[in-house]
């Protein structure tokens, strides 16, 4: 079988010219600025997105005519398109002009594949403080004379018994939220007068908040029942 050498070479150069192959583009940026780490470099065609290591140097797939954005804290915004040009090059340059620029509004795309883990910002999930929480960290953080201050006025054990109001207050929005009322008045015989003093008395038991945090409501109604009935026997009691 004879092979149309012409025709091959032809189909290839055609699909070369418009974009038809993707690779993995090499690139280097290049600014009056030597720190040159951590610019964002977005294929805005595929969604693919890198950033620069310390010499400024990137990798990232894309085809002929694909857009890139490439963003940084200190360097002006630009838009560049993957040219037939650069598609056989090694390594292509990027020149970006350094600033300061002062933002009063800041929108972020979220992309899956790009948080603060993959990106080695952190080494794991930061911790999610509640505000009761933040107010003691705040106070106690510092260490110095203004942790010992708080810790001999008292404000650090304030502060921390607010961390266990916030606590339950949360658990019994999670209650609410679960359970409406006529659940406990017909399922559970709570009399109406006492389902408030009920749900406090539920927040009090470690089991049933750890299940709460859990989400699992079919362990919470079995739980619940129990709760339930000693509740009843106390009052019946008092």
């Amino acid at each position: 079988m004879k092979i149309n050498y012409f025709l091959v070479f032809s189909i290839l150069s055609y699909s070369i010219m418009f974009g038809q192959f993707s690779k993995n583009w090499h690139g280097k940026i290049i600014s009056d600025t030597s720190n040159l780490e951590g610019i964002y470099v977005l294929n805005s065609v595929n969604k693919n997105a890198t950033t620069t290591d310390k010499g400024g140097y990137f990798s990232i797939n894309g085809t002929i005519g694909d857009s890139l954005v490439l963003s940084g804290f200190q360097f002006k915004t630009i838009k560049i398109a993957l040219s037939q040009q650069n598609y056989t090059k090694e390594l292509f340059f990027v020149k970006i002009e350094s600033t300061v620029t002062y933002l009063e509004e800041v929108t972020i795309n979220q992309y899956k594949n790009i948080n603060a883990l993959s990106l080695g910002i952190l080494q794991k999930p930061a911790k999610q403080y509640t505000p009761a929480e933040r107010r003691l960290f705040t106070a106690t953080s510092g260490g110095g004379i203004d942790g010992l201050l708080n810790l001999i006025s008292g404000r650090t054990k304030m502060l921390k018994k607010g961390i266990e109001i916030e606590k339950k207050e949360m658990a019994l929005e999670k209650i609410e939220h679960l359970f409406d009322e006529k659940y406990f008045i017909e399922t559970l015989k709570i009399p109406q007068t006492k389902v408030k003093g009920f749900e406090y008395y539920c927040v009090e038991d470690a089991k049933f908040n750890s299940v709460l945090k859990s989400k699992n409501k079919t362990l919470a109604k079995f739980l619940l029942v129990d709760l339930a009935r000693n509740y009843l026997l106390l009052q019946k009691e008092n």
